[in-house]
Formats: structure tokens, C-alpha cells, sequence
């Protein structure tokens, strides 16, 4: 038996995109002949939400103004932190961001790099 199944949280590589449900049948129909094959994914509107190149702008131009610790990001961009930390992640890997620690308090922000 095969279940198929699609993206639905934000995947590490950016080119991996969800398929909607006509796409998931196209292929259950090309296998269905030769084995069971069933959907197993769940299409909601959160689903559809992959990675969205707009909340890492949101964070460039947050951080252009000052330097800003995760907390303060999350909650000015309005997203979850765990959410956030995958943008800053994929910032940082290109170097766009970097991670600083203040001598006066011991907090650490993010500055433009």
C-alpha cells in the first residue's frame, strides 16, 4: 500500500512545495492500477503556507531600524518564534543577519550583517 502525502509545515528546502488534492489524485490514479494507493495528507488554509519570502523582508526592514532580540520580532512581526527562527535561520546562512551579544545586559539581538 502507498500513501501519499504532501508538504504541510514550512520544509527545509525551499524548492519543496505542497501539492493540492487534484495533483495528489493525478498520481493516485497513474498508481492505483498496479497497487493500493491512498491520500493521506489534510488541505486546510495553514497548509497551503510554506515559506513566505515577505516575512524575511519584514525582518530585514525590522532590522535596518535597530537590533532586535527574537521576542521582540515575533511579537512585532505577529508569527509564532519557533516560526520566525526558520526565516532568521535561512538570513543568517546567507549572511544577510548576524547574532550579537550586548556586554551591558548579556541579550542577544540580531543585527543587519
Amino acid at each position: 500500500k502507498v500513501h501519499l502525502n504532501t508538504v504541510v509545515r514550512p520544509p527545509a528546502e525551499k524548492d519543496a512545495l505542497p501539492l493540492d488534492k487534484r495533483e495528489l489524485e493525478d498520481i493516485k490514479n497513474l498508481l492505483s492500477d498496479d497497487v493500493p494507493v491512498e491520500i493521506i495528507a489534510q488541505f486546510s488554509a495553514k497548509a497551503k503556507k510554506v515559506y513566505n519570502v515577505n516575512i524575511e523582508k519584514e525582518v530585514v526592514e525590522l532590522l535596518k531600524r535597530r537590533p532586535c532580540r527574537l521576542e521582540e520580532m515575533a511579537d512585532s512581526l505577529g508569527i509564532n518564534r519557533n516560526e520566525l527562527l526558520k526565516y532568521i535561520t535561512q538570513l543568517q546562512n546567507r549572511n544577510v543577519i548576524k547574532l550579537i551579544q550586548s556586554k551591558e545586559d548579556s541579550e542577544k539581538y540580531y543585527i543587519i550583517n
